[in-house]
């Protein structure tokens, strides 16, 4: 699906609870969801690697799919924005 990135966040640590280190962007879009009239707010969870916080941009469109067990499968730019490289690997 075809959205327009709203908002980023990024989160980077140790947890407390695993004590794993994590390097994640949360990013924020808006979508049509059953039962909610006018679109609803989302978010996604990408990678902190693999989708580098200063590659995605605010108001920036892009293509992301989900695997019908909800899973994130696809993030990439709509078109490839001028003077930076495609984040992410466009699977």
């Amino acid at each position: 699906m075809k959205i327009k990135l709203a908002g980023k966040a990024h989160r980077e640590g140790t947890s407390a609870k695993t004590g794993r280190n994590y390097n994640i962007n949360i990013i924020h879009y808006l979508a049509s969801v059953r039962g909610v009239e006018g679109q609803a707010a989302q978010t996604a969870t990408l990678d902190g690697v693999e989708y580098p916080y200063d590659t995605l941009i605010v108001g920036g469109e892009y293509v992301i799919d989900y695997d019908a067990g909800g899973h994130l499968v696809d993030f990439a730019p709509t078109t490839k924005p001028q003077g930076q490289g495609t984040p992410g690997n466009g699977r």
